[in-house]
């Protein structure tokens, strides 16, 4: 199946070009630096989109990982053992004992010796291709297999949740009252400090205040249910704003995005690497490290005003890939959205309705319509449908 995107799901080969990380600054000196670069080519596994599929984007934001051919490196320092590992068959060996290994389609995998490592993803902007992604031969996971590979971290998380517990316990971290620092005066935890009861008889006049009788019960549910139904609305809340920092729609301007890595992709992964060849995962990091020290370099000596790499990929684009709002002119927005204002609103303000000119559909130079094509004639007869309401508007602003 082709499309603009790579889709999720599928182990491909990689590789950083770090010259076009650097081309937006114009700079003889960042150039010559990513030029001295060797990138390898690194076999990963496409986790997570981050972006929506739109054709006109010349890169998208990608959560991948990087397969290995041997153990994890050990951190101490996080709890994590070599033996963090999920094989892909056909290699089933786990140093830890049994684990189930990771089935592929079409099976076997190419390579008998390649691991999942845990905590091993990292975010990078595919390149898109001048035409279009062809994953058909692609080695590729279902669903299924999809979130076997986080379950079958569990046993390692649990491992680390409890090598942090005894870590705090061992430097004696836990809070208590010996721990928390000495209010000070003027402050609220100095008020809040002389506000609290001191004698027996205090401690007994707060328990006399205490609701009692169904007047008080009732005050305490309204309350209780109160601070329920905002706590709700407040995870909502949160949930809402973490997809929106995601920000999948591109409307937010990140300033970071020149250091995530631009990477190239191909789906044919037995003409790109061997099972001798396939690069550790560490190198990537180097990698990363180095073009990252290049841009910081690049934009010390870069003016003020110089924009970010957001659309310049430098390719010509297929034109079938094209948007297919780009179908529909200006005066064909403008007739749809005047339509909806009432005829004696619109001849009030002078608003004269201009019909747009009906254009038939182009054919492909092959005669079928292609998939995008056949997408925007469908688009075009849906939009050119006026809403049901139209006839009788909602509740509209005060017009003039």
């Amino acid at each position: 199946m082709k499309s603009v995107c790579p889709p999720r799901c599928r182990y491909a080969v990689v590789q950083l070009d770090p010259v076009g990380m650097v081309k937006h600054f114009r700079d003889p000196i960042a150039t010559a630096e990513a030029r001295e670069m060797r990138p390898k080519k690194y076999l990963v596994y496409l986790d997570t989109p981050l972006d929506l599929l739109t054709p006109n984007k010349s890169w998208f934001r990608f959560c991948v990982v990087p397969i290995a051919t041997t153990l994890r490196p050990e951190v101490k320092e996080k709890g994590i053992t070599s033996d963090m590992v999920i094989p892909i068959y056909p290699n089933t060996h786990h140093p830890g004992g049994p684990r189930d290994p990771i089935y592929t389609h079409p099976a076997p995998f190419p390579f008998p010796n390649c691991y999942h490592w845990y905590d091993n993803d990292i975010n990078v902007r595919v390149r898109r291709k001048a035409t279009r992604y062809d994953d058909s031969h692609a080695y590729r996971v279902d669903y299924c297999q999809h979130s076997l590979i986080n379950e079958g971290f569990r046993d390692d998380i649990l491992r680390i949740c409890q090598f942090r517990l005894d870590k705090m316990a061992a430097s004696d971290r836990r809070p208590s009252v010996r721990h928390l620092p000495a209010p000070q005066h003027g402050t609220a935890s100095s008020s809040l400090h002389s506000s609290m009861p001191t004698d027996e008889g205090a401690v007994m006049d707060n328990v006399d205040s205490l609701p009692e009788g169904p007047d008080d019960a009732d005050t305490d549910s309204r309350s209780s249910s109160y601070a329920a139904s905002h706590d709700d609305r407040r995870d909502s809340d949160h949930t809402i704003d973490e997809i929106f920092q995601m920000d999948p729609f591109g409307f937010h301007v990140d300033h970071t995005i020149e250091f995530m890595p631009l990477v190239y992709l191909w789906f044919e992964l037995t003409e790109h690497l061997t099972a001798e060849t396939i690069p550790n995962p560490v190198e990537f990091e180097k990698e990363r490290e180095t073009i990252t020290r290049i841009i910081h370099g690049a934009r010390e000596r870069a003016p003020d005003d110089l924009e970010l790499p957001l659309n310049d990929s430098g390719m010509d684009i297929d034109p079938e890939t094209t948007s297919i709002m780009s179908a529909f002119s200006r005066r064909e927005f403008a007739y749809k959205e005047y339509s909806l204002i009432p005829a004696e609103v619109r001849e009030r303000l002078g608003i004269v309705l201009h019909p747009p000119v009906e254009r038939s559909p182009q054919p492909s130079p092959t005669g079928a319509p292609g998939m995008w094509q056949r997408v925007k004639n469908r688009a075009r007869r849906r939009l050119w449908h006026p809403p049901l309401w139209q006839a009788h508007p909602p509740l509209l602003p005060c017009w003039p």
